[in-house]
């Protein structure tokens, strides 16, 4: 261990930034005396995240032998390795390290809230994130979407957003899977606060290129990320306008389908009229906030499954409300009221379920 962190602090620091810029044949020191003092700012932006993390390292090693496993140690060196020399996306090219050093230190973020030590905190202790750290190609994903964040937010981006994140992240967007892995949707998560159903195309991809949102689209998410209850679905998005429901829709959708859907051999079918995911059956989500008042609008939501799925295929409308189910039994009998009536009911499924997207 003494080897390991000497060895950082000797070598991997300084010469992780030093290859970046120069391929690894030029002294820390000459670098900035060619470069002046714009290089070696830019070197230091890359320097830095190096040293803390590292130190955060260590002190998980002293504190619990089992940090030390030697995959889990080796999917770290990765992502340190990765955020120091690579860009963010192919819509970002800036480096990892540099797009949040300057978001760090941004007059008004406040670095006692959220800074590099709280980022490697996280990975390190949050145990959806820890786990998506340990996975092949999953060593700098955290880092890279919130390099993505700070870049769609803009002034926007302040400290508790970023902290909020990193709950949001390990809640809800990083789902663990039965075989003790993870999956993750954060492009998903950050598309759907356009509200454009054409986004979901790329709600299932593991690419960085979501860059822009509407101001209507970063107050919502804004307002997510937020104290004081980041990541509530029903408290941040309430029923009054299209744009809200639309958000509110996506995000339950996403989560429902990585937590039960998809690993039961369903597909997502984005933008489809009438249903969400195909599969063993073909079912169509949606989220109720008051149920009392959503009558026609299920109704409306059990013909078009009907009208747009095959005439052969199981049909099933999976309905969440808020917990602990709000009242959903009138509904529940008036919408097998309705099926009952139709030709199709023999294959039809209504569930109505209490849900939050936070498990």
């Amino acid at each position: 261990m003494c080897y390991t962190f000497g060895h950082t602090f000797g070598y991997l620091c300084e010469q992780v930034a030093v290859g970046a810029l120069t391929g690894g044949t030029v002294k820390v020191a000459q670098v900035a005396l060619k470069g002046g003092r714009s290089l070696a700012l830019n070197l230091a932006k890359r320097t830095s995240a190096s040293v803390v993390a590292r130190s955060q390292w260590l002190k998980a090693l002293l504190r619990e032998a089992g940090a030390g496993d030697a995959v889990m140690r080796a999917a770290y060196e990765r992502g340190l390795v990765t955020c120091s020399v690579e860009p963010v996306g192919p819509t970002i090219r800036e480096v990892v390290n540099e797009v949040l050093e300057k978001a760090f230190s941004k007059g008004g973020f406040d670095r006692s809230i959220y800074s590099w030590k709280h980022l490697q905190d996280d990975l390190l202790n949050r145990p959806n994130l820890s786990k998506l750290l340990a996975q092949t190609g999953g060593e700098a994903v955290f880092q890279r979407r919130l390099s993505q964040l700070a870049t769609i937010m803009g002034d926007d981006f302040d400290a508790v957003i970023a902290k909020n994140f990193a709950k949001v992240a390990d809640e809800i967007i990083v789902v663990a899977k039965p075989d003790g892995t993870v999956d993750e949707f954060f492009e998903g998560f950050l598309r759907a606060f356009a509200g454009n159903p054409s986004e979901l195309a790329h709600a299932d991809a593991q690419t960085y290129s979501k860059v822009f949102l509407s101001p209507q689209g970063k107050a919502a998410l804004k307002t997510f990320l937020s104290d004081p209850t980041p990541g509530k679905l029903w408290d941040t998005f309430d029923e009054a306008t299209f744009f809200n429901n639309r958000v509110r829709g996506v995000l339950a959708e996403l989560s429902v389908y990585k937590r039960y859907y998809k690993g039961r051999g369903y597909e997502h079918a984005p933008n489809a009229p009438g249903f969400d995911f195909t599969g063993p059956k073909w079912v169509q989500i949606k989220t109720v906030k008051d149920p009392t008042t959503a009558f026609s609008r299920m109704r409306d939501a059990v013909n078009a499954l009907i009208a747009e799925s095959p005439t052969d295929k199981p049909l099933k409308l999976h309905i969440l409300v808020p917990p602990p189910g709000n009242d959903s039994a009138p509904l529940q009998a008036a919408l097998d009221n309705y099926i009952g009536t139709l030709p199709a009911k023999k294959k039809f499924e209504l569930i109505i379920d209490p849900f939050d997207i936070i498990p």
